[in-house]
């Protein structure tokens, strides 16, 4: 039973990350994640959501909506054939534009020795971000 809570909250967080992205600009998207990280255990939950939504994006109406109906779980489904689709195994793997950018597991950067293109830091990842 405890394993199906923790799994409805976690796909909770991944459809509010979803549908954040889907709604507004990247820029927001990271702000939004960014804010969701500083309390994550409470990511997935809804007071989270709406704190983190309101202070990072303009459009929190139509993000709302999104994420509590139809459209976020639309969005999750095809996010997890996309990322069957890649063979993306990891729930942590960054991929920008379909390519495969980082991958962290257990602590650390999957393949060390070949880092990641364009860094592992949030300025790393906000720099190739605004480059798209």
């Amino acid at each position: 039973m405890e394993w199906s809570v923790c799994t409805m909250i976690l796909c909770a967080g991944n459809v509010q990350q979803l549908c954040v992205q889907e709604k507004t600009d990247p820029e927001s998207t990271l702000q939004f994640i960014l804010c969701q990280q500083r309390d994550i255990r409470r990511i997935g939950s809804y007071t989270l959501f709406a704190e983190c939504l309101q202070s990072t994006s303009p459009k929190w109406l139509s993000v709302m909506r999104c994420a509590l109906g139809e459209e976020g779980k639309h969005l999750l489904q095809t996010s997890v054939a996309e990322s069957r689709h890649n063979n993306m195994k990891v729930s942590l793997t960054f991929a920008l534009n379909g390519q495969k950018r980082c991958v962290f597991d257990s602590g650390h950067w999957v393949k060390p020795e070949d880092g990641c293109p364009g860094g592992n830091t949030v300025p790393d990842f906000t720099h190739t971000i605004k480059e798209l």
